[in-house]
């Protein structure tokens, strides 16, 4: 197994979620990806797999800014395999409602 950072996406709505991944690094401007995600599916995205318009650079610290066109919920997950001893750590994001003030 390969240690990895991903997220899981969850569209459950019915429309296409066109989703807008920025990556941002400590001292470079961010990289823009686009993943869609049909209706009312999952979707889990490896950052090690986007690699348009360049591969994210795991060896570096490394952040992100999910944007979506309809509401999605997000999963981060990490994978460890850097010692005889793997570790997974997960943590849950729910969508914002922008109509609260």
């Amino acid at each position: 197994m390969t240690s990895h950072d991903k997220i899981s996406v969850l569209n459950l709505s019915e429309e296409e979620a066109v989703l807008k991944i920025a990556i941002f690094y400590e001292d470079e401007p961010p990289k823009f990806y686009e993943v869609k995600l049909r209706p009312s599916r999952l979707k889990k995205i490896r950052f090690n797999d986007l690699i348009d318009p360049e591969a994210i650079r795991m060896e570096r610290n490394f952040s992100c800014y999910v944007e979506s066109n309809v509401p999605v919920v997000i999963q981060h997950s990490r994978m460890n395999t850097g010692s005889a001893d793997l570790a997974e750590m997960s943590t849950m994001a729910f969508p914002v409602d922008d109509q609260n003030d």
